[in-house]
């Protein structure tokens, strides 16, 4: 089934950023936001999250929030966008 999940960590490890807590912290996001987003857990995310993330990151909603059929053991939890 398919499904949208996540795919900040990879794209954040990509450009040197090695914890949630610094994503957080170029980000703009409370800790727990941040971690949550990083592990793949967030189940929803404001737009002007969603905007941080992007312009912190370099990329596009697109790039960040991934909609595949990945079998459910190998992809993060799936996100549910308001």
């Amino acid at each position: 089934m398919k499904r949208v999940r996540w795919n900040v960590r990879p794209i954040a490890e990509a450009r040197g950023i090695k914890t949630a807590t610094e994503l957080g912290e170029l980000v703009g996001v409370n800790i727990n936001t941040a971690m949550a987003i990083w592990g793949g857990r967030s189940t929803l995310v404001a737009r002007e999250t969603l905007t941080k993330l992007c312009r912190a990151l370099d990329c596009t909603p697109g790039d960040i929030l991934v909609y595949d059929d990945t079998p459910q053991a190998q992809q993060t939890p799936s996100l549910v966008a308001a």
